[in-house]
C-alpha cells in the first residue's frame, strides 16, 4: 500500500518544484524578448547607413567620370575650332591672292591688247574718246557692263559648253547669234577680245585649265567669224584658265560663276593697213 503512494508523492513534488523554477519564470516574463527586439533595430539602421554610403560613393564616381568626359570633349572641340580657324584664315588668304593675281593678269592682258596687231592685218587705232560713248547693248542671256573704259559682255560658260569640255550646249547657237547681232549693230569697228575663264577643278583629262580655256575661246571665235561672218581681224583670243576667279571656288555655285566667257569691247577701233 505505502509502496504505491511513494512514487506518486515524489512525482507531485517534482512537478511543483518545476513550476517554481526562477529561470522558467524569467523566460515566460514580459521582458523576455526586449533585448532581442532592440538588436535587429540597430542592425537595420546600420545597414541603411551603409547602403546610403555606397550609393553616395557610386554617384560621386559617376559625377567624376562625367566631369572627365566633359573636359575631354571641351578640349577636343577647342582643338577642332583652332583647326577650323587656321584653315579659314589660309583659305581667305589664298582667295585674296587669287583675286589680286587675276586682276593683275587682266590689266596686263588689256595693256598687251592695246599694242598688238590683230589678225588679218588690222591694227588698233587709239580712240579713248569713244570709251564713254559706246552704247551698252541689250543682249539676252548676257551681262553687259562698263568698267575702266571698256564694255564687258559676260556669258556663262555652262550655257555654251558642258562643264570642263568643249562640247556645245543646246542653247549656245542662239546665244552666239544674239552676241553677233549686237556686235554687228553696236560695235562693228571696235577691237574685241574673247577671254575664257575656268574654275580650278573642272577640266578634261590630260588638259590644263589654260588649254581648256583657250580651246573654248577659239571655238567661240571660229563660230563668230565662220558662221556669223564677223571680221576675223576684229578679235584677239585669250584663255585665262582659273587665274582670275570672280568668287571663291569652294562651292558649286562659286565654280559655276567663275566658268565664264567675256567678250571685251575696247574703245579703240580697227583699220586695215
Amino acid at each position: 500500500m505505502f509502496r504505491r503512494r511513494y512514487p506518486l508523492g515524489l512525482l507531485a513534488i517534482l512537478i511543483v518544484g518545476c513550476n517554481q523554477n526562477p529561470f522558467a519564470a524569467t523566460r515566460n516574463g514580459p521582458n523576455w524578448n526586449r533585448g532581442a527586439k532592440q538588436q535587429p533595430d540597430h542592425i537595420v539602421h546600420l545597414d541603411e547607413l551603409d547602403r546610403r554610403n555606397r550609393t553616395l560613393d557610386a554617384n560621386n564616381r559617376d559625377l567624376h567620370s562625367q566631369l572627365a568626359r566633359a573636359e575631354q570633349e571641351k578640349q577636343l572641340l577647342q582643338e577642332q575650332l583652332t583647326v577650323v580657324r587656321r584653315n579659314l584664315k589660309e583659305t581667305t588668304n589664298d582667295l585674296k591672292s587669287e583675286v589680286a593675281s587675276g586682276k593683275q593678269s587682266r590689266k596686263e592682258l588689256e595693256g598687251i591688247n592695246a599694242s598688238v596687231r590683230f589678225r588679218g592685218g588690222a591694227s588698233i587705232r587709239a580712240n579713248n574718246s569713244l570709251s564713254n560713248a559706246l552704247e551698252l547693248a541689250d543682249i539676252p542671256d548676257a551681262t553687259v557692263t562698263r568698267e575702266d573704259g571698256i564694255i564687258r559682255i559676260q556669258l556663262a560658260a555652262d550655257d555654251l559648253f558642258r562643264p570642263g569640255t568643249v562640247q556645245w550646249q543646246t542653247p549656245s547657237q542662239d546665244i552666239l547669234s544674239d552676241v553677233a547681232a549686237a556686235i554687228r549693230r553696236h560695235y562693228p569697228r571696235q577691237a574685241l577680245s574673247i577671254e575664257s575663264h575656268t574654275d580650278r577643278s573642272t577640266r578634261r583629262v590630260g588638259e590644263t585649265q589654260h588649254q581648256l580655256s583657250v580651246s573654248q575661246a577659239l571655238l567661240i571665235h571660229n563660230e563668230l567669224v565662220t558662221r556669223h561672218r564677223l571680221p576675223e581681224g576684229q578679235f584677239v583670243v585669250t584663255g585665262f584658265g582659273g587665274m582670275a576667279p570672280l568668287v571663291s571656288n569652294a562651292t558649286p555655285e562659286g565654280r559655276h560663276e567663275n566658268r565664264r566667257i567675256d567678250i571685251v569691247v575696247h574703245p579703240e577701233s580697227i583699220a586695215r593697213e
